[in-house]
This record gives structure tokens, sequence and C-alpha cells, in this order.
């Protein structure tokens, strides 16, 4: 998984252009079982009208280093089924941020992981988010017809 999100920070795999903007930079500094720490200078293309690292953008690179802390425990390929997330302060674009996550909760099916996002500068908290990942399989679908396949 670590290789993956490297790979997909570099555009060296085929990515989604919302993954590809979202990862762009990243440096996985720490992985292991359940947890995720990772370096990110913010990109020029993810900003808003005022310069601050887009709310939506910090979203997606929360959503996405969640569902991977969550297979680094499991081993299975999850999907976000709750995501909320906190907005503390804001960061510019080309400062460098650190994003943690952690897994923190297995109930069956379900892994909850804690996001948090600060500035590497001063370890300002800049968004806190809380996520409920469940294993995704394909036989769902298929022994259950009826279940919808978004």
């Amino acid at each position: 998984m670590v290789r993956r999100l490297e790979n997909l920070s570099r555009g060296k795999e085929e990515a989604s252009e919302i993954v590809r903007r979202s990862l762009g930079g990243l440096e996985v500094v720490h992985a292991q079982k359940g947890l995720l720490r990772c370096k990110f200078p913010i990109p020029n293309d993810v900003s808003d009208p005022d310069g601050n690292w887009h709310v939506g953008a910090i979203a997606s690179l929360m959503d996405i280093l969640g569902v991977s802390t969550a297979y680094t425990s499991t081993g299975l390929s999850r999907l976000t089924v709750d995501f909320n997330i906190s907005y503390y302060s804001t960061a510019k674009i080309q400062e460098v941020v650190e994003i943690e996550a952690k897994v923190v909760s297995k109930r069956e099916k379900l892994t909850g992981v804690v996001l948090e996002v600060r500035k590497t500068e001063d370890s300002q908290l800049i968004a806190v988010g809380r996520q409920w990942v469940a294993s995704s399989s394909s036989s769902n679908t298929k022994n259950h017809p009826d279940l919808s396949r978004l």
C-alpha cells in the first residue's frame, strides 16, 4: 500500500485526476499496521481563490489516506461509509503539512480511523477527520442483486 501511495503521488500509476491532484508530492514517512504518517507539500493546483489549501482537496487526501490506513490493518479493500472533518485553521499553497492516520477501532467489517493534519513548521492543527470504512466485496452484489453498486 505504501509503494502504491508513493507511486500515485509521483504519477507512476494511472489514477483519476482527483487522486492525482490530491496525492501529488505525498511522501510516506512512517508506515506500520494501522498507522500512516505522511508529509505533503501543498501543490499549487489545490488552492482556493485566496491561496489556501482547498477544503475539498484536504477531504480527498484524508479519505484516501484513511482507507489506505484501514487496508494496512486488515489487508482488505475498503470503502468509506461515514466520514466527518472538523477544520481548525488553513494552510497556504507550498506549505508542508504532516498527516497522521491511525486505526482506532474495529467492529466486525467496520474499521474506524482518525486522521490529523498539522503544519510541519509549528504543529498547528489544520483538520481532524473521523472515518468508518467497511470491507468491500464483489460477492455482496452477486449474492444480493438488489443492492446498489454505487
